[in-house]
C-alpha cells in the first residue's frame, strides 16, 4: 500500500447502536472546535501507558491468543443464558478430550435431533460473530 498523502488525517465512523461508540460520540460533540484531535491523541496516550489498562496486543498487529478468545466467547456465552455451554468451556482441556471421547463413541443421532443441535451452533455462532461485529 503507499503512502498516504496527509499523514495526520483521519476518517474515524462511530457505530451510533453500540453504547460505548454512543458515548464516545456525545464527548466528542462536547469538545470545542478544532479540539477533537487533541483529545483524541490524549485519551490513546493515557490508555497505552495506564497500569490498569488491559492487554491491547490484538490492536497492535500481534498476534491474537488463543486464552484471549476463549475468555471472550466464555462471557459472550454467559451473557446469552447460556450458562451449561460456558461451564463446559471451564473444563480443561484433558477434560474436554475425555468428553469429546465419550460423544465420539455414543451412537448417532436421530436426524431431528442432530438438525436441532446443529441449529443451535449456528445460532451460537452467528451471535459470537455479531458480537465481535458490535466491538
Amino acid at each position: 500500500m503507499g503512502e498516504k498523502k496527509d499523514r495526520g488525517r483521519f476518517t474515524i465512523k462511530f457505530n451510533e447502536h453500540d453504547p460505548a461508540h454512543e458515548s464516545v460520540i456525545h464527548i466528542l460533540e462536547r469538545q470545542g472546535p478544532r479540539q477533537k484531535a487533541q483529545f483524541i491523541a490524549n485519551a490513546i496516550l493515557h490508555y497505552i501507558h495506564c497500569p490498569e489498562t488491559p492487554d491491547i496486543s490484538m490492536t497492535l498487529g500481534q498476534p491474537v491468543e488463543k486464552e484471549a478468545i476463549r475468555s471472550i466467547v466464555l462471557e459472550i456465552l454467559k451473557q446469552q443464558g447460556m450458562e451449561e455451554t460456558a461451564k463446559k468451556e471451564l473444563l480443561t482441556e484433558k477434560e474436554q478430550a475425555r468428553q469429546d471421547e465419550k460423544v465420539w463413541n455414543q451412537p448417532l443421532e436421530s436426524g431431528s435431533q442432530k438438525k436441532a443441535v446443529d441449529d443451535e451452533v449456528m445460532a451460537l455462532i452467528a451471535s459470537t460473530m455479531s458480537a465481535f461485529r458490535s466491538d
